[in-house]
């Protein structure tokens, strides 16, 4: 409150006087009285189709950002939901005083409280505009992922183009990694399979994933080992395995054989 209160690009006086309104619904919860003068301040004054367009947007990013299971920097934010990075901005402008959000648009963009997400993902909220669908939005945030992971500066054979199969990581300079590795790549390898099975989303024939697996299994593999996180392969292989549908008439063995091929 104090930082809503305190944003000098708006007038404090007025902002105290809407909180302190709030203070005094006898109906509203001790969190309601806290994040609503924040969250009905991004829709104040405007008609419903410009509410409705808002609220979309302000549940793909800001409910994309409660979500994450790791916090990223702005423009790898915007890079990995496919926003502009203006879109982005004009989200995160009005919500300083509940969220961490750097000068440095490197650093990332984190929560200042816990309950702010505990809010917004509340079920018993899920009539006002500003309610966040955790189970959808981890299954858009899994999409998202594969999709940053198949465009043509993602996962590809020797992405960081080494001399020789086998070169050791230690060999490789942080640089190279950085440059062929961008935070939004890195984040969709490790946590894709996170957020799919957050998302209770599970694998068929020739859908996405099935695809994805297709063409990248051995790239994505690789990033791994370039992160440092290939020891964690076995445990998200076998998170992806428990989430696969066959058809009665395709052994779940040959799925995997059929993909590894």
């Amino acid at each position: 409150m104090c930082r809503f209160v305190g944003d000098r690009r708006w007038n404090p006086k007025e902002r105290l006087a809407t909180v302190l309104e709030y203070q005094t619904a006898s109906q509203a919860s001790s969190l309601e009285r806290t994040y609503l003068p924040v969250l009905n301040q991004l829709v104040y004054g405007c008609k419903n189709w410009e509410k409705e367009s808002l609220a979309r947007q302000f549940r793909e990013i800001i409910g994309s950002i409660v979500i994450l299971a790791d916090p990223l920097p702005l423009s790898s934010l915007a890079s990995l939901l496919d926003f502009s990075k203006e879109d982005v901005e004009s989200q995160l402008d009005h919500l300083y005083s509940v969220l961490s959000i750097p000068s440095d648009r490197d650093y990332p963009v984190r929560l200042l409280h816990l309950s702010f997400r505990d809010f917004l993902l509340d079920s018993e909220k899920r009539e006002n505009w500003f309610w966040v669908d955790g189970t959808k939005t981890h299954e858009v945030i899994a999409a998202k992922c594969i999709e940053r992971m198949s465009r043509q500066n993602g996962l590809r054979e020797n992405m960081c183009g080494l001399e020789f199969p086998g070169m050791l990581r230690s060999e490789i300079d942080k640089k190279t990694l950085h440059d062929c590795l961008s935070p939004d790549v890195r984040y969709a390898c490790q946590y894709w399979v996170h957020h799919l099975n957050e998302g209770k989303r599970n694998i068929r024939d020739q859908d996405e994933v099935h695809i994805f697996l297709r063409q990248h299994l051995l790239h994505w593999l690789e990033a791994l080992s370039l992160m440092g996180k290939m020891s964690q392969s076995i445990a998200l292989i076998s998170s992806l395995q428990s989430l696969v549908i066959v058809n009665s008439s395709w052994p779940q063995s040959n799925y995997y054989t059929n993909v590894m091929h």
